[in-house]
C-alpha cells in the first residue's frame, strides 16, 4: 500500500505533530517610535478594515496587512474590543472629510494585559472593561501627569467625556444623510 504522504485537502501540514509548544513566554512588543501607538479596535467594517480608537482619543481607520490575514490570522483573531499596536501613517496626505488610517502592526492577547498596564502615559479608555486600570494603581495616569490633586483628576475626566461625546455627536452627524424618497 502506498504511505499518505499528502493527507486529505493536503492537511498533512496542520497535524498536531507540527505544533509548536505553547509555554513559550512571548515577548510583548511595546510602542517604540512616536508614530507608533495602543489602539483599541471600537469597530469591523469588512474586508480589511477596522476602526480604532487610538491612546490619544482620535478614531482613525486600521488597515489589517497581508501578514495578519488568511492562514497568519490564527494567533491574529481581531474583535471588538481587542488591543493593538498601529502604525501612524504621516506620510499620507489627509482630505478633510476621511478618517486618518494607521496600519496594524501587533495584535495584544488577554494574557499581555499585565505588561500593558505598566506603560506609561496609557489611557484607561482604551483598556478592556475587566482589566481597567483603578486610580490607586501605581500605573495609573491621565495623559501622562503625575502627582494629581483630585480637583485636577475631575477636571481631566470631564474634559475627556466632553471630547468623546462630541467626537460621538461629529460621527452620529456624518452618519445621518438626509434623503427624501419623494424627491425622486
Amino acid at each position: 500500500m502506498v504511505k499518505n504522504k499528502t493527507g486529505g485537502s493536503n492537511t498533512k501540514r496542520m497535524a498536531r505533530k507540527h505544533l509548536k509548544p505553547t509555554n513559550i513566554v512571548r515577548r510583548v512588543r511595546k510602542p517604540k517610535d512616536e508614530d507608533e501607538m495602543l489602539a483599541k479596535v471600537t469597530k469591523i467594517n469588512g474586508g480589511s478594515v477596522c476602526e480604532v480608537i487610538c491612546n490619544d482619543l482620535v478614531n482613525r481607520q486600521m488597515i489589517i496587512r497581508r501578514k495578519f490575514k488568511g492562514r497568519n490570522k490564527r494567533d491574529n483573531m481581531i474583535n471588538i474590543g481587542t488591543i493593538v499596536l498601529v502604525g501612524l501613517r504621516n506620510w499620507e496626505v489627509l482630505n478633510g472629510k476621511k478618517k486618518p488610517k494607521v496600519d496594524l502592526l501587533e495584535v495584544y492577547r488577554e494574557n499581555d494585559m499585565e505588561e500593558l498596564k505598566k506603560i506609561k502615559g496609557l489611557n484607561n479608555i482604551i483598556l478592556p472593561d475587566s482589566e481597567k486600570m483603578e486610580e490607586e494603581s501605581p500605573f495609573y495616569m491621565d495623559k501622562n501627569y503625575e502627582n494629581i490633586d483630585e480637583e485636577d483628576k475631575q477636571k481631566m475626566n470631564e474634559e475627556l467625556n466632553k471630547k468623546i461625546e462630541e467626537s460621538n455627536e461629529n460621527k452620529e452627524e456624518k452618519e445621518e444623510p438626509e434623503f427624501n424618497w419623494d424627491d425622486i
